[in-house]
């Protein structure tokens, strides 16, 4: 693969112009690994950034904890396991994989005010002078690319880099919520206290994000967000989070409007209600996926459909939706902006499918 190529894959070469992919072309080298080889272990300080092109890579924490990736995955886009010294082990799991791994001096020296081109909201680096490149990085995160600049702008001047420690509690289960976090460099452990006992539910890596839930419903903490290994966060505050980032991002579909569109195909209405509300009545080409599974569920639903959420409220309209849009999807709620004064009509349209159906 020529690293033309590879520009076009992965980040953060997207956008370096043709001299500095020539240049870079003299640091990369591509390199195969037969199942349960080594890339790199604990502690290591080597001075290259990997990046998986083919097979399937296993990383485990320090506590044994393990999350696979494979090379179709978004997050293969990134470097792997990027933070030094390496907070994980990283081992090939498929029967063989190909990885390729870049000189970090030179991939820092080329990279350097790499994001010149215009992303999908066609802003350009100039479009956000002033913004410290770092931070800028992280507009190639799904969630945050379809950002209207002048939200990118502010949310990127208010937003806070935090560094924490293997071990520290981000935030805690019952507590209310008062910011929403990106992980930067680390990765971080997901759990909750039943019958006495923390379960483990995620393990989650750079890019990834969190504590969306408590901010969208106003409800507490619903899990403990734990530090697996060193590493450095983002965190909004939960107004900038509200205004500049939750707030361009959701649209909203009346919901005859959103009828009409799932019965021509070009949306799917996903209700996140309970399976007996769902029973009970429903709209028209609707699929229940309750809001507790939706999490899970979103990594099977098609990147290139429209989804339209329909919850019992507002609040949880929103968070459902976000939930989709932290997986790069497009999605709007049902209902206008003041979503409960349209639960008459929806009810109504749910009462009139019933009938259809009766009828039929």
């Amino acid at each position: 693969m020529q690293v033309h190529e590879l520009a076009q894959r992965f980040f953060p070469l997207k956008g370096l112009k043709a001299d500095k992919l020539n240049d870079l072309a003299k640091s990369v080298k591509s390199f195969r690994l037969s199942k349960g080889g080594l890339v790199f272990d604990f502690g290591d300080t080597s001075p290259y950034t990997y990046y998986l092109l083919q097979g399937e890579l296993q990383l485990t924490t320090r506590d044994g904890n393990r999350i696979s990736i494979k090379s179709s995955d978004d997050q293969a886009a990134y470097p792997v396991g990027n933070l030094l010294p390496r907070q994980l082990r990283a081992r090939i799991r498929s029967d063989s994989a190909k990885l390729i791994r870049i000189r970090r001096r030179d991939l820092d020296r080329l990279t350097n005010g790499a994001m010149s081109s215009p992303n999908e909201t066609g802003m350009s680096i100039r479009d956000l002078s002033g913004i410290p490149q770092d931070m800028l990085n992280l507009l190639d995160i799904p969630l945050l690319r379809r950002l209207p600049r002048a939200n990118a702008r502010r949310l990127f001047q208010h937003a806070e880099p935090v560094t924490y420690q293997k071990g520290d509690v981000v935030i805690r289960e019952g507590e209310p919520g008062e910011y929403f976090y990106i992980i930067r460099q680390g990765s971080c452990r997901v759990s909750r206290r039943s019958d006495g006992r923390d379960i483990q539910l995620n393990l989650l890596t750079a890019n990834d994000s969190f504590g969306e839930g408590a901010l969208l419903t106003g409800q507490p903490r619903t899990a403990t967000v734990t530090m697996d290994s060193d590493g450095e966060l983002i965190r909004l505050k939960k107004s900038l989070f509200l205004s500049e980032l939750v707030k361009p991002l959701l649209r909203h579909v009346p919901a005859d409007k959103a009828t009409r569109l799932a019965q021509a195909g070009k949306a799917r209405i996903i209700d996140t209600r309970s399976e007996q509300k769902f029973a009970i009545g429903h709209l028209p080409e609707a699929r229940s996926i309750p809001s507790y599974m939706l999490y899970l569920k979103r990594e099977s639903l098609n990147r290139q459909r429209h989804y339209i959420i329909h919850s019992d409220s507002g609040r949880q309209s929103r968070a459902a939706a976000f939930v989709l849009l932290q997986r790069g999807l497009k999605v709007s709620i049902l209902g206008k902006a003041e979503h409960l004064s349209t639960e008459s009509v929806i009810n109504a349209l749910i009462r009139s499918s019933m009938s259809t159906s009766l009828c039929a």
